[in-house]
Parts: C-alpha cells; sequence; structure tokens
C-alpha cells in the first residue's frame, strides 16, 4: 500500500461517525502527524426516506474525489458501505452493532450491507459480541476494540452534573431507551427501582424515552461529552446495556472513570454482571452490600480501560491491520 511521503503511515479518510469511534480515530492518528480526515455524511433520520435518499445520493458523487486522494477508505456502518463503490482504494468496512444484528438481515438494506461486506478488503467489528455475526458473511472478519481517548479518563473539570443534586442513591441508565440496549425489559427494571426510592436518572434518548419518563426515571437531554462524562462521574452506580453481551462506548466511558458498573458480558470486564431478567435483583443486592468504590477499585477499572481500550493502542491494531491491504 502507498502512504504518505510525509508521514509514516497511509493517508485514511474516515467517512461517518458511529460513538465517536471515528473522531476518536482520526485525532488520535493526527497527533501523531497521520494524514487522517473525517467525512461525515447527511443524517439518515428526521427527514422522509427520499429526502435522506437524495442527500446521501449528492454527497456520494461529492465524496469520489477525496476518496480517490486517499491510500484507504474506512467506512463506518454497514449501509455506509457503498461509498466503496466508488474507489478503487482499499476498502475497510467497519460494523458497528444494528447495521450487522438488524440491517444485514432485513429486506431492504439487507442487500446493500451484505454487498458492502462482501465486497470491502478487510471487515472490523466494534465489539467482540458481532464477531460471529459478521464471520457469517465474511470468515475473515476481525474484531477492533473501541477506542477511549485520553480525555474521557476524567470527569471534564467545571462542568456541573446535568442530574442536579441528588434525590437519594443514584443509578444512572447510561444507554439508549430502545431494543438493543433492552427495550421495555430495561423501563420496567427502572419502573421498580424509582418505586425503591432511587434516584433513578438516564439520557432523554430513544423510542422508549417516554416510557422511561412515565416509570419514574428523571431523564436529562443528550449531553455534549463534558456533560455526559459529569453525568456518570455522578452516579453512585451505572447500569449499562443489558442486551447485546458487550460493552458500548457508554459503559467503557463509565468505567474509564472508574465508576461501579452493572452490565451483561460474557468476558472478564471489571463489572458487576446482570441481564434483563436479574437487573433488579442485581442493583439491589449491589447497593445492600455497597458498590465497591474504593481507590484500589476505581484504578483497577481505569487501568483495565486503558489496557484494552486505549486510543494509542486501538491506534496501533489498526495501523497493523492497514498495512495487510
Amino acid at each position: 500500500m502507498p502512504t504518505s511521503p510525509a508521514t509514516s503511515g497511509p493517508r485514511a479518510l474516515h467517512v461517518n461517525d458511529v460513538a465517536g469511534v471515528a473522531t476518536t480515530l482520526v485525532t488520535t492518528a493526527r497527533a501523531r502527524g497521520l494524514a487522517w480526515n473525517l467525512r461525515r455524511i447527511p443524517a439518515g433520520r428526521g427527514a422522509p426516506a427520499p429526502v435522506v435518499a437524495a442527500r446521501r445520493a449528492l454527497d456520494l458523487v461529492r465524496a469520489v474525489r477525496p476518496l480517490a486522494r486517499t491510500d484507504v477508505a474506512h467506512l463506518h456502518y454497514g449501509v455506509t458501505g457503498y461509498y466503496g463503490w466508488v474507489t478503487r482504494r482499499p476498502v475497510v468496512l467497519h460494523l458497528h452493532g444494528t447495521d450487522v444484528r438488524v440491517d444485514a438481515r432485513s429486506r431492504w438494506l439487507g442487500p446493500v450491507v451484505r454487498a458492502a461486506v462482501r465486497r470491502a478488503d478487510l471487515v472490523l467489528v466494534a465489539t467482540p459480541d458481532l464477531l460471529d455475526l459478521a464471520r457469517e458473511l465474511r470468515d475473515d472478519a476481525v474484531y477492533l476494540p473501541n477506542p477511549v481517548p485520553d480525555a474521557l479518563f476524567a470527569p471534564a473539570a467545571g462542568t456541573p452534573d446535568p442530574a442536579g443534586a441528588h434525590r437519594g442513591t443514584r443509578v444512572v441508565l447510561n444507554m439508549r431507551w430502545d431494543d438493543a440496549k433492552g427495550g421495555m425489559s430495561l423501563v420496567a427494571a427502572a419502573r421498580t427501582l424509582a418505586a425503591d426510592g432511587l434516584d433513578v436518572v438516564g439520557l432523554d434518548w430513544g423510542a422508549y424515552a417516554t416510557d422511561a419518563r412515565a416509570a419514574g426515571v428523571r431523564l436529562v437531554p443528550l449531553q455534549d461529552a463534558a456533560g455526559f462524562r459529569a453525568l456518570l462521574a455522578g452516579a453512585d452506580l451505572v447500569v449499562g446495556q443489558q442486551r447485546a453481551g458487550a460493552l458500548g462506548i457508554s459503559d467503557l466511558e463509565a468505567l474509564a472513570l472508574g465508576r461501579p458498573l452493572v452490565a451483561h458480558v460474557r468476558g472478564d470486564e471489571p463489572v458487576v454482571r446482570s441481564d434483563e431478567g436479574s437487573l433488579v435483583d442485581v442493583v439491589r443486592a449491589t447497593l445492600a452490600a455497597g458498590p465497591d468504590d474504593s481507590p484500589a477499585a476505581r484504578a483497577a477499572r481505569t487501568a483495565w480501560v486503558r489496557e484494552r481500550h486505549g486510543a494509542d493502542g486501538v491506534l496501533d491494531r489498526l495501523l497493523a491491520l492497514y498495512a495487510t491491504l
């Protein structure tokens, strides 16, 4: 693969951003002097389907020249894979979750995702639970851990907690209210915990946010990065996703801050394990015993995230994968 003469690695154009992963990778690479850029694409929601399609088609035409000027086209999210069809550069398709769990099997989006997976030079997945699903389509798919930048390992100085003063022991549910994270079972659990007298806080985000508010959850607006860190830092206990079996970016942020986290996982993650059926009992038991918020426990959580998901280490792994193209 050719490389830019001014840098020690290939030029890369990242197309689309999911959960800030592309932003983190590009920012970390640019800090090393690499010629990486991020191209955002028109939103897929908020307008009628024909309008979205027209905006995406126009953006695809405009992307042809930037794609021709890069060494690697790194496309985030399976549906975005068609951007790889207008370039002769090596294409990396980065799958992030719903694209391979749902979209790849849908009537309308499935053909696009499956074709993009077949045609890509390298297929990556963002969490380990996606690997088996991706390998049903490409047996050489590779897991690349989601990167966590250094800035997320400490609360932003001077940023107030968006949830305000505590109204008792605070449990923060850090995820979007939708089926991928636990759906209505998560709402039901939140209702029970709120009825226990806990200060249950979540984000006003997702298909079931209205149901969560009706269940007694105090919802705060979507936050910028600093505000979200302040929200997590103010939690006595954080509840993460309960369905996927792998930590999402929000879960990693909680651990990076050293906060006790209850989540559904399958590996050696430093969390209190739970699932949809056991969540209420696990939260009650954890609070009754007292979440381990000792300096040693906080340091262990932070160290685990740095070792497995530190942005510089993830970038090194990605550069090694680029070198195989």
